[in-house]
């Protein structure tokens, strides 16, 4: 089964963020806690880790692209 990766809410206020860097790759197995990804708020620099064990199947952001917080952002 193909679950969305949410991105969670990193912050109060929070609604968007820029990618900065992917630590994974589409087809790469990722395990439960593990960093899948690099985001900047307009206050930090954020670390976003998996909930989830399993293979992923698609990215939805680019480095540089502003995710919206609460919407899918891997696959």
């Amino acid at each position: 089964m193909k679950i969305d990766f949410i991105l969670p809410d990193i912050g109060e206020g929070i609604v968007e963020c820029e990618l900065v860097e992917w630590r994974i790759s589409e087809g790469e197995n990722v395990a439960e806690d593990q960093p899948v990804a690099d985001v900047m708020t307009d206050k930090a620099l954020v670390e976003i880790t998996s909930m989830y064990t399993g293979v992923i199947s698609k990215l939805y952001y680019q480095q540089g692209d502003i995710a919206k917080v609460h919407q899918p952002c891997l696959k």
